[in-house]
């Protein structure tokens, strides 16, 4: 074994060494109130370690500096748990039972009030080939709590309204995103109890490809007549219908040549034009199956859930001419800050 490959072995024991032992160096501190010492020795390990222990690290450092009472530096890495590692629930064999109960009752509250909203997504709208460009974009979300939101470009408030635990959904302008490649900027404010967080929420588009001609559209306008009233050569009413023709019904019975007058000259007997009972009660059935049918609720094709959305749609140049157009849109989506309201003071983390 060459001295190079000595060396690297000595230096991963050493790394394996010093990241095995931070939890036992990072309790006894706590036990003997070192918060200090404790958050020196994490921050620097934070950006070192694997993302498997970076949830516990980050709640781990939110609870120290609640404990030195560092209230910005608590909320900067409560917002990284959340918002980087989504409040996944994390447990440290603390020396103390009290230090572990407290750590747990720490991260719990702010489950409670913290506005967490998850998964945001473009909500693809399933438009019909020849559409034109979608005036708006729905995102979708998932929320946690209850809490008031507040849409805004700029310092334009587009709309407000109640979160809901669950699934939610909010509507964009987005007609400027089709004129030319673009970007629009929103800020969407949450308040959840006394926690306000801010998330910024980024559409771009980009046009793809040159126009095409627009393929031409299937003309199915119903037929059209003309109804007009006449009196001595004049007229007095026209007006013109449209009308799709009725479809034919289709019974799957023969009901034979129907017939108008009988002549018992000619002998014909009108029961040999007859049908069955029982083909007509199977055509009752028939119908009755059909109209139930037809009133049955089909099934909604579930959300398709996107972060870059192709959308194909049709604009008239100014000379008249149809053309088609090819656009993406993507969706970003970046966490401002977060304010907290205590009496008539507030404080941002961003």
């Amino acid at each position: 074994m060459n001295k190079k490959a000595v060396l690297c072995l000595f230096l991963f024991l050493c790394g394996s060494s010093i990241f095995g032992q931070w939890r036992e160096d990072v309790k006894n501190l706590i036990n003997l109130s070192d918060y200090e010492d404790a958050i020196r020795m994490l921050e620097p390990l934070y950006e070192k370690a694997e993302e498997i222990d970076r949830p516990v690290l980050s709640a781990l450092l939110a609870f120290v500096h609640h404990r030195r009472q560092h209230r910005e530096s608590e909320h900067e890495w409560i917002v990284r748990y959340f918002e980087l590692h989504w409040g996944r629930p994390v447990s440290f064999g603390f020396s103390t039972p009290r230090d572990g109960a407290e750590f747990q009752s720490f991260l719990t509250l702010w489950r409670e009030r913290y506005p967490f909203v998850s998964d945001i997504h473009l909500i693809d709208p399933r438009r019909p080939a020849g559409s034109g460009p979608p005036d708006r974009l729905v995102i979708g979300m998932e929320v946690a709590n209850t809490g008031l939101y507040k849409l805004r470009q700029g310092e334009t408030v587009l709309a407000g309204s109640l979160l809901l635990p669950g699934y939610n959904t909010l509507s964009l302008p987005a007609r400027r995103l089709f004129d030319s490649d673009g970007i629009l900027l929103f800020i969407l404010e949450i308040k959840s109890g006394d926690v306000l967080l801010i998330k910024k929420i980024t559409l771009e588009s980009q046009f793809e490809g040159t126009e095409q001609k627009a393929p031409q559209k299937e003309d199915r306008r119903d037929p059209e007549f003309r109804i007009r009233l006449l009196f001595d050569g004049e007229t007095l009413v026209d007006s013109r219908k449209r009308k799709r023709p009725p479809e034919p019904v289709r019974t799957g019975i023969d009901f034979g040549v129907p017939y108008k007058n009988y002549d018992p000259e000619k002998r014909t007997d009108p029961l040999n034009q007859s049908f069955s009972i029982l083909s007509a009660v199977g055509l009752a059935a028939h119908l009755i199956r059909s109209l139930a049918e037809k009133n049955a609720y089909e099934p909604l094709p579930p959300l398709r859930k996107v972060r870059m959305l192709e959308l194909t749609f049709c604009r008239v140049r100014e000379d008249g001419t149809a053309v088609e157009r090819k656009a993406v849109v993507r969706l970003r989506v970046e966490t401002e800050g977060l304010q907290l309201y205590g009496g008539v003071r507030e404080k941002r983390v961003g």
